[in-house]
């Protein structure tokens, strides 16, 4: 996880993730007023549950592999 200051002088939380369906690194922020030690932990659990909700709803779809365009538009 890593902080960076926006314009407004907030601070946005950023953490990345590697996207298991596509290989490549996804990222995921939350924004808060302070950079401490309180915020950081929240931040650092409110970007988990972000990750996971992301992870557990490519585990929940029904992904086809080896199926054409045309195929899935007919289904």
């Amino acid at each position: 996880m890593w902080a960076e200051t926006t314009k407004d002088g907030r601070i946005k939380f950023r953490e990345q993730y590697k996207d298991p369906l596509t290989g490549k690194y996804k990222k995921v922020s939350v924004t808060y007023d302070k950079n401490t030690n309180q915020t950081r932990r929240r931040a650092q659990i409110a970007l988990e549950q972000k990750i996971q909700s992301k992870l557990r709803h490519i585990q929940d779809g029904n992904i086809k592999k080896g199926v054409t365009l045309g195929e899935v538009i007919k289904e």
